[in-house]
């Protein structure tokens, strides 16, 4: 499907409805992926190295959770977001000490600004198109502390289209692949301080047949544009408050 007839905007409720009812299916083919994936697990303990476990590390699209636990057996304070209700209840289950919230990664609504010491977001960008992950990036440059880290994961391409049937669940959501530099700028553009942008080929035994991306940067704090800073506060008092 050409990009044109996509649409324009992410439908964040037709995606949430979408993982609600492939919740536990994905969970349980994906909640120990990291496993099998020694360079994320090197980019995650680095996050955690730069981050320190000082501060709250924030896991965007943090699904049945298993990154947020992964950095919270590695001494971090981690708060995991998704959209999905029913992802969110497979994280719970799964990482019952650990704090879990709905927020659409557009806004970040429900938290203050300088909250997260960084933010991590593994392949979760892929429903947003240009104007969506605009907002988001900002979105996330707010959010983050001064100087703040944020890693993110991507798949490699130019090819844009429509997922029709997910783990055996019909479902109707848009896909969008990324190129790096151009999303080197738009980092940028956003407020950010790219540090190092990294590409990997996969591992086709166990992940879908197109090169990942890894871009770390930081938050800008000469930045002159406009951070979105329609925010409701939000506190965190642990497991009650997700």
């Amino acid at each position: 499907m050409s990009p044109s007839h996509l649409d324009t905007r992410c439908r964040m409720d037709v995606v949430a409805r979408a993982y609600d009812l492939v919740a536990e299916r994905y969970a349980q083919r994906f909640s120990s992926e990291l496993e099998q994936k020694p360079f994320d697990r090197l980019l995650l303990d680095w996050l955690v190295a730069r981050a320190g476990t000082s501060g709250i590390l924030c896991d965007l699209g943090c699904g049945p959770g298993h990154v947020a636990g992964y950095l919270a057996l590695r001494g971090a304070t981690v708060v995991g977001i998704d959209i999905s209700s029913g992802m969110l209840d497979q994280a719970r289950a799964r990482w019952p000490k650990l704090m879990f919230q709905q927020a659409d990664m557009r806004t970040l609504a429900t938290f203050e600004q300088g909250t997260f010491a960084a933010v991590v977001a593994l392949y979760s960008i892929i429903h947003l198109g240009q104007a969506d992950l605009d907002q988001a990036l900002r979105a996330i440059r707010r959010t983050l502390k001064p100087n703040g880290w944020f890693l993110l994961a991507f798949h490699v391409g130019d090819e844009a289209g429509r997922i029709d049937e997910f783990l055996g669940q019909s479902v109707a959501f848009d896909f969008h692949l990324h190129r790096p530099e151009t999303m080197r700028d738009r980092l940028s553009g956003a407020g950010f301080a790219v540090t190092e942008v990294i590409e990997r080929y996969p591992d086709e035994k166990i992940e879908l047949p197109t090169r990942r991306a890894y871009i770390w940067a930081r938050r800008r704090e000469d930045f002159q544009g406009e951070d979105d800073a329609r925010a409701t506060p939000c506190r965190f008092k642990g497991p009650a408050a997700r």
